[in-house]
């Protein structure tokens, strides 16, 4: 038996198949979306791409390297996951066993490679298994010129952490994110009933660390949801624009406590320019991090009164953005591509096109956009009106 073919993802499968015939591929890669579409399918895909001996925007399928792909066999194919701990196994032997228990799995895969996967709690990718997958890196392909490697379900790489029997992998991850890498801003997305958003809310909380955080901020249909933790504040208030919604202001009251406040947003006055030359040396100000792994300098801090803001943006390392579909409420907006390439997209406005060094864009106010590639060394100066 080999793997069950790959459903849909025709536009990430050309986008990828096309940045390794550009040689724009990058190194390390990380596939998220909701459980179930396939994400560990399109890596093993990428996989059998790369490993292929007759690539073109799709794997031969033929060839012998395609064939072992497709059979979990081959030698420079490494695919981890989270498994459940071997019983009785710890210390050296647990490296081991866990192999053991993967080869068990993938053998299964092979047999019936889609099966109900029902696993015993706890599980995940312990460090015994990245150990072993560190041995593998430091070693020569076996095959071709290089070795892939698939880690599925990638946050269950924290090792648990359990001094009093119970799990804290991600207060750990947390705690050693704000006391030993100083990190001062932590975004938290969840559902209604997640644990880290009941935590932000409740002010009796003990603290992570003396450094914890006290803010949350949730981004998600086009709604951004900051919540503060503070004494005084017994349940959150939620304000939204009632005209975005159609709906009449008005304050509405959860049988939980929180309010969800309806209001009309007063038509924005713009300030009174305050014209300047201004000079800003490449050193004179530090580049700052932003989203989507993009990074930001400004160029006039006064902003000219505040009816203009400036901004010099680069991405470093090039390669598909993790960016998402978004819109800015500005009056004026354009981007001018500086150094490098990007891969952008308009809602509206026809397929994705390229802007290259000396290309410009001007983004009317609200349209919904998204940044999907860029090269090495991406630059680009932005200039808006609020």
């Amino acid at each position: 038996m080999t793997l069950h073919p790959l459903w849909g993802h025709e536009a990430e499968r050309l986008m990828l198949a096309r940045a390794r015939q550009e040689g724009t591929l990058p190194s390390t890669l990380l596939l998220h979306g909701p459980r179930g579409v396939g994400k560990q399918r399109l890596a093993l895909w990428m996989a059998q791409l790369l490993l292929c001996e007759s690539p073109e925007e799709e794997p031969c399928g033929c060839c012998h390297s395609c064939r072992l792909t497709l059979g979990l066999q081959h030698p420079d194919l490494h695919w981890h996951f989270p498994l459940s701990r071997p019983k009785g196994a710890s210390g050296d032997r647990l490296g081991d066993a866990l192999e053991k228990e993967r080869s068990r799995v993938l053998e299964q895969t092979r047999v019936t490679p889609i099966r109900f996967v029902h696993l015993a709690s706890p599980f995940g990718i312990y460090l015994a298994a990245i150990q072993t997958l560190r041995r593998r890196a430091q070693s020569r392909p076996s095959m071709g010129n290089e070795q892939i490697f698939v880690v599925g379900n990638v946050a269950n790489l924290v090792p648990p952490y359990e001094p009093d029997g119970a799990y804290h992998s991600t207060s750990a991850a947390l705690e050693f994110a704000v006391q030993s890498l100083k990190v001062k801003h932590i975004v938290v997305m969840g559902h209604g009933r997640c644990g880290g958003i009941q935590a932000a809310l409740n002010p009796a909380a003990e603290p992570l660390s003396p450094g914890d955080p006290t803010t949350a901020v949730m981004s998600r249909h086009g709604l951004t949801l900051r919540l503060e933790r503070n004494d005084e504040l017994t349940a959150p208030t939620i304000r939204l624009d009632a005209a975005k919604f159609g709906l009449k202001p008005t304050t509405l009251k959860a049988p939980g406590g929180t309010q969800v406040v309806l209001a009309t947003n007063a038509p924005a006055e713009l300030p009174v320019i305050r014209q300047s030359l201004v000079v800003r040396p490449s050193a004179s100000s530090q580049w700052i991090a932003g989203r989507a792994g993009m990074q930001y300098r400004d160029l006039e801090p006064g902003r000219q009164g505040g009816r203009f803001i400036a901004s010099h943006i680069r991405i470093p390392e090039g390669g598909p953005v993790p960016d998402y579909v978004h819109y800015h409420q500005v009056r004026f907006q354009m981007i001018y591509c500086h150094r490098g390439w990007v891969k952008v997209v308009y809602e509206d406005q026809g397929p994705p096109f390229v802007m290259r060094p000396g290309d410009c864009v001007l983004q009317p106010p609200e349209i919904r956009h998204r940044v999907i590639e860029a090269s090495d060394g991406l630059e680009v100066i932005e200039i808006s009106c609020p």
